[in-house]
């Protein structure tokens, strides 16, 4: 017995020492049945590693099998299953879900031809993308005009589709200059190209279904046109040092003010108060206020050092202009007093005021962000949060609904992108692309509201002639709800 012990130990001891290294296959040739049990042999060894192999398409069971060190093949041993997709030839795993397509784990960088192909995802979820052909991560669509997560559809996440309210033409030399909106009117303001130094413009007056009320051209020096004190005021600079205020009222009714010695810049604001006019602009880099009476005769000037105007805007019965961070109010004698300091150095300010004497504020940090504040009657502000604007890029316009204060923010991003933010909010609670054409080309965007719903007018060019479009951005958002009470003004600044 003894005897018969060592002899098989050193059998053992022989086999491994002539193994085969480990991981090393065996190249195609004839050879005996590796299951004869008489396989003349000294030298043994385990024939490849056993468990389950693709073999065209087919889940082979390969068995634990002891072959002589000479075998050049393995047996193929029995089929177990076939895949409905195939399966990646040679692949050895213990499970069949472990190398059939339609079972198998796929992770990104994985090759496909559709989507199906890479499913399922070994984390998350992954899509093919046709162009590397190669499995990817699948990208959360966004309202942006473009088939972001490759599903087939675009812009399943926006809410709505914008309503076109009418387009309005205007001639190949005509350039987009400033949209004002109020309870029932919109007023275009546009300029022709410079014709031997001059410089004309006209406007049309719609209401808010976009059809015209008024159409003026031939208006010299056209600068600005705003919405203030419930009419709206286009400014002529048609000379030197002389401007021409045009007030539209709602009712109809026109009327013409000259401001003498005024500023000659462009572009210039107006505000006005019982006792005259006001005019506000930038000459060399500095701040120039003249004060007006209200036949038009300048009765003083002051200019300040400032260096950046960032906005200016009525506000709780006066008016109140940016300038960097500061937000200073102006009276009618042309005094600046501080009105509150801004947490921040923005680039750009667009204001919002509301009826009862707050005012809102997108501030803009970069292109990507911005900060959403209350500016109080009493100066103070009140913070509610950073806003990603991202994947917009440029200038961003806003507007608030005066009865909700829901805010509109439109910016340029594969055509127009609007998104809708509750009172308060700085999360969107909706999105919406306005691209009426392939070839939209957006030269200029405004929004405002207009009786019961935002308007975005839209100048661009197409493969037509230019012109401006009015669009609804979204109906539903017309339902509004009872207006909420203004939030108290914090007690400091």
């Amino acid at each position: 017995m003894r005897a018969a012990a060592l002899i098989t130990l050193g059998l053992v001891v022989l086999a491994i020492a002539c193994a085969p290294e480990e991981g090393r296959t065996a190249p195609d040739a004839s050879i005996t049945d590796a299951s004869e049990p008489d396989a003349p042999s000294e030298c043994m060894h385990e024939c490849s590693r056993s468990g389950l192999r693709c073999r065209g398409g087919m889940i082979i069971e390969v068995p634990p099998v002891l072959v002589s060190c000479d075998t050049t093949r393995c047996p193929d041993g029995e089929v177990v299953w076939e895949c409905e997709r195939g399966c990646p030839e040679g692949l050895l795993a213990s499970e069949v879900h472990q190398i059939c397509d339609e079972t198998r784990p796929k992770a990104a960088g994985d090759p496909c031809v559709a989507d199906v192909d890479c499913e399922p995802a070994l984390a998350g979820t992954l899509v093919c993308d046709g162009r590397s052909g190669t499995c990817i991560a699948r990208v959360a669509d966004d309202c942006n005009g473009h088939d972001d997560d490759f599903d087939g559809m675009i812009d399943e996440r926006c809410t709505c589709s914008p309503r076109l309210v009418a387009t309005v033409g205007r001639t190949a030399s005509d350039s987009p200059l400033g949209v004002s909106f109020g309870p029932d009117r919109i007023v275009l303001l546009r300029e022709s190209e410079p014709d031997a130094g001059a410089h004309l413009g006209s406007l049309i007056v719609t209401d808010g279904s976009g059809a015209t009320i008024t159409e003026m051209t031939d208006l010299p020096g056209p600068s600005t046109v705003t919405r203030t004190a419930g009419e709206h005021r286009v400014l002529l600079q048609d000379a030197l040092g002389v401007s021409t205020l045009i007030r539209l009222r709602d009712d109809g009714t026109e009327e013409r003010v000259v401001l003498q010695r005024s500023s000659p810049v462009r572009p210039a604001f107006v505000h006005g108060d019982d006792s005259g006019w006001t005019m506000i602009s930038l000459l060399s880099g500095r701040l120039t206020m003249t004060r007006h009476t209200l036949a038009g005769e300048r009765t003083a000037i002051r200019t300040t050092n400032e260096v950046t105007m960032t906005f200016q805007s009525e506000h709780a019965g006066g008016w109140v202009v940016g300038l960097d961070s500061r937000i200073l109010r102006a009276s009618a004698t042309l005094e600046l007093s501080e009105h509150a300091t801004l947490p921040l150095a923005p680039y750009r300010i667009e204001p919002m005021p509301l009826p009862d004497g707050r005012t809102l504020l997108l501030v803009e940090e970069t292109t990507a962000f911005a900060q959403l504040v209350t500016l109080h009657p009493d100066g103070t502000i009140q913070a509610h949060g950073e806003i990603d604007l991202r994947p917009t890029d440029g200038p961003k316009r806003a507007a608030v609904d005066p009865a909700t204060e829901r805010v509109a923010i439109a910016a340029r991003h594969a055509g127009v992108r609007v998104a809708l933010y509750e009172p308060g909010s700085t999360t969107p609670s909706a999105h919406v692309v306005l691209q009426p054409t392939q070839s939209f080309q957006t030269r200029s965007i405004a929004i405002g509201h207009v009786g019961t719903g935002f308007r975005v007018v839209v100048g661009h060019r197409d493969a037509g002639d230019p012109a401006w479009t009015i669009f609804d951005p979204c109906p539903e958002w017309s339902i509004t709800a009872t207006r909420r009470p203004p939030p108290s003004s914090p007690s400091s600044r």
